[in-house]
């Protein structure tokens, strides 16, 4: 009797830990393909200048509309601060089940780019990128209106692609005094199977302080290796040159490494 009762308990215990195993290889597999995403958001400003920012006693209403994986409604609330870009726009929900922040940055006229660059509650993981058009519906002063369309793709998504350089070699040309040929391997994968990395390769030195780009490259790959060949030509002293490689996945989580090459002499 009493082995019988051993033999279930550890039975159970398998039982749980596999249970348990499959739960965290479910919650590590949570990054989703991406599919069309669009926020249609209307801003009112009320003040005696242009900028609501800048304009005191201001007033600022801003509400928007959306769908999944957003939510269907909420506020927004805009903040000039946020490091490296144009405007940022908090988008909270109105049934409390989180928030995202977008990064605006205009591209003359009444459009630009957005990037979804953090969430919250529910849309911790959500990240996302597009294009947004502006329409002005109301001139100001005193009054401005006008409405805002975010379209792009979006996915639950947080996690960014993989980079590595796997093999770069130098050589000199010697038909063309001063130029070298830099051959160069590169790895890049996302977490999603299937999704695009779109990189850019660059070759830069450091002179008088200043970071010179020499040669560059850029495209997109979905199968991992990829081999580029560029030709540079530093300065007569240079004996080392920094490779700047980025990547970026469909909703945009980026990824950059650098790496020093010594150049032969």
């Amino acid at each position: 009797m009493h082995r019988t009762r051993f033999s279930w308990v550890a039975l159970v215990g398998i039982g749980l830990a596999g249970m348990l195993s499959m739960t965290a290889a479910a919650g590590l597999a949570t990054s989703s393909a991406a599919g069309p995403f669009e926020i249609v958001a209307v801003d009112r400003f009320e003040g005696e200048c242009y900028d609501w920012w800048t304009c005191p006693g201001a007033a600022y209403v801003g509400t928007f509309t959306s769908g999944a994986p957003f939510c269907e409604s909420g506020t927004i609330d805009h903040d000039t601060a946020l490091e490296q870009k144009d405007e940022a726009g908090r988008y909270t929900c109105s049934d409390g089940s989180g928030s995202l922040t977008l990064a605006e940055r205009a591209r003359g006229g009444e459009g630009g780019e957005w990037t979804v660059v953090e969430g919250s509650g529910r849309y911790a993981d959500l990240r996302g990128k597009g294009t947004h058009s502006r329409e002005v519906l109301s001139e100001y002063p005193p009054a401005g209106v006008y409405r805002t369309t975010f379209q792009g793709l979006a996915a639950t998504d947080a996690v960014a692609p993989s980079a590595a350089v796997t093999s770069v070699s130098a050589s000199k040309l010697r038909r063309f005094p001063g130029e070298y040929e830099i051959r160069v391997t590169l790895s890049l994968r996302d977490d999603v199977e299937g999704n695009a990395v779109a990189y850019r390769l660059s070759v830069t030195q450091t002179r008088l302080h200043r970071l010179i780009e020499l040669a560059s490259t850029a495209g997109s790959t979905a199968t991992g290796p990829v081999s580029k060949t560029l030709r540079i030509v530093p300065g007569k002293r240079v004996r080392t040159v920094q490779l700047q490689l980025s990547g970026s996945d469909p909703v945009g989580n980026e990824v950059s490494i650098a790496r020093s090459l010594k150049l032969p002499r």
